[in-house]
This record gives structure tokens, sequence and C-alpha cells, in this order.
């Protein structure tokens, strides 16, 4: 038997006879570092990305919730469609108790503009507009997270730069409001 001291004699003169010690280099290192941190950014690019697309899709759903609900006010109160439609573009600053006192159907009209506009508040730079014609109803909102100056508010968006919007429309008509006895 040989000893423990030639048996590794042996296997490092034979490793260093095949050719040179193993290992990574400094440049081989580098080249590893920047190929490792060239995906790493573009992870992270991507990231930021579904960020942003996740909040845009989070703020459409919203914004379909709050156009969903005021037509749903609208349809219990359409004798004042009117008043929905000449004041969806005001800031309505108070509401009336028309729990305990009774209310006109233009009170209850600013009433529920009053809590559209409150929920609004949640979007960016939220705006309203409510039309209606023969056709039915539309409730329409626009927002935009930064708008800049000359922004265009119209649907659909033609550009980044122009506010999102979303409009939603019910065919409601003062006719299908008639109940058959």
């Amino acid at each position: 038997m040989k000893s423990t001291d030639k048996l590794h004699d042996e296997y490092t003169n034979s490793y260093h006879a095949r050719g040179r010690v193993r290992g990574f280099s400094l440049l081989e290192l580098l080249i590893a570092l920047a190929i490792f941190s060239y995906v790493f950014l573009g992870i992270a690019k991507l990231q930021l990305l579904l960020a942003h697309n996740t909040q845009s899709n989070y703020r459409q759903l919203y914004a379909a919730q709050i156009a969903d609900d005021l037509l749903n006010r609208i349809d219990r109160n359409y004798v004042a469609i009117n008043d929905y439609v000449t004041l969806a573009t005001s800031n309505i600053n108070t509401s009336y108790d028309c729990e305990s006192s009774t209310c006109s159907s233009a009170d209850i009209a600013r009433n529920d503009l009053f809590t559209t506009q409150k929920q609004l508040k949640s979007l960016p730079f939220a705006l309203l507009k409510v039309e209606s014609n023969s056709n039915g109803t539309n409730v329409s909102i626009y927002w935009h997270p930064n708008p800049p100056v000359g922004a265009n508010i119209s649907c659909p968006q033609q550009s980044e730069a122009d506010y999102h919007c979303l409009v939603m429309h019910r065919f409601m008509t003062p006719q299908s409001l008639e109940v058959n006895p």
C-alpha cells in the first residue's frame, strides 16, 4: 500500500499534467455578472409593468362599479334625469337628509351625484359626465394619473397622454319604467 502522501502527490501531479487548475477567471465572472444583471433588470422592468397594469385594471374596474351604481340610482329616479345630466359636471358639496325628511326627485339626484363624486375621489383627476337621449342613458367617467397640459378628454383613448375613460350605457327610457298591471 502506498502512503497517503504518495497518493496525494500522484493525484496532484496527474491533475496538473492534464492542464491547468480549473476555476473561474475574473473575466468570466464579470461576464456572468453582466448577464445576470441584464436578466434581473429585465425582470424588474417586467414587475413594474405588471404593477402599472394591475393598477390600471383596478381603476378601470372601480370606474365600472361607480358607473353601474350611478346608473342603478338613475334607474330608480329616472324622472329627475335632467337633474343628473345638468348637475353631473357641478361640484356638489352638500347632501340632503332624505331619511328624516321628504326629498324631491331633484334632491335625490343631487344626493346620488354627491355620493358618486365622493367615490370618484379615489380616481386621479376624475371627471363625470351623464348624457341621456332617446336611446338611453350614458355615464362617462374619465381619469388620468398625471394629466399633461392639453390632454384630450375623449373616448376611446387616442394616446397615452389622453385621459382614460369608461362609458356605460343603459337602455333606459321613460316608457320602460311603466309597470303593466
